[in-house]
């Protein structure tokens, strides 16, 4: 296994997408994917979109080079820790793995990243694998530890227009910890 293989983990998504939104805005609501998930199988997850129309489901691979600690996340998560990647098609995507959350930035990788699937002994074929992908984009994460801000209430919902629109409701602060 090489050096890259253990910096990098593949997740498989399976989303939902309303089907009116992809043809006539290409993404829902505010331009956002907010996509929740759980899984049973190790890097699988059946993502749910929280658009509200007809939907047809699509096949997303995601490659996230998650540092150093990345392998020992996905390693230590259960079946009952929850996965969300939220802003997939936003410049900052976040991930979040059980308790832990990453900020991240879209990258192009300095080679293809091809992404094969082991066959199982019940399938006939004269390779070991199945080719599932091929990109040359990543996603690049850093685990960051989210705080709450401190000015003003969390629970006031600014109006549209002023200036307080689109102001988070946290500060992301990146971990020191390393």
């Amino acid at each position: 296994m090489s050096q890259n293989s253990t910096d990098k983990q593949m997740g498989q998504l399976r989303r939902k997408r309303s089907i009116s939104q992809t043809r006539s805005q290409g993404s829902p609501r505010d331009g956002s994917d907010t996509l929740r998930s759980t899984s049973d199988t190790p890097g699988t997850c059946n993502v749910r979109d929280e658009s509200e129309s007809e939907y047809e489901e699509e096949t997303v691979y995601v490659v996230a080079n998650l540092g150093k600690d990345g392998l020992g996340f996905v390693n230590r998560l259960t079946s009952v820790d929850k996965v969300a990647l939220t802003g997939v098609d936003t410049d900052t995507p976040f991930l979040q793995l059980g308790g832990n959350t990453f900020q991240g930035h879209h990258d192009e990788s300095l080679g293809t990243q091809v992404i094969l699937e082991p066959m199982t002994d019940g399938e006939e074929g004269k390779s070991d694998a199945k080719l599932l992908a091929i990109t040359t984009k990543v996603i690049r994460f850093d685990q960051v530890e989210l705080t709450r801000k401190s000015s003003g209430p969390l629970d006031t919902i600014p109006e549209a227009g002023s200036r307080e629109a689109g102001s988070a409701s946290y500060d992301n602060k990146a971990s020191t910890s390393g």
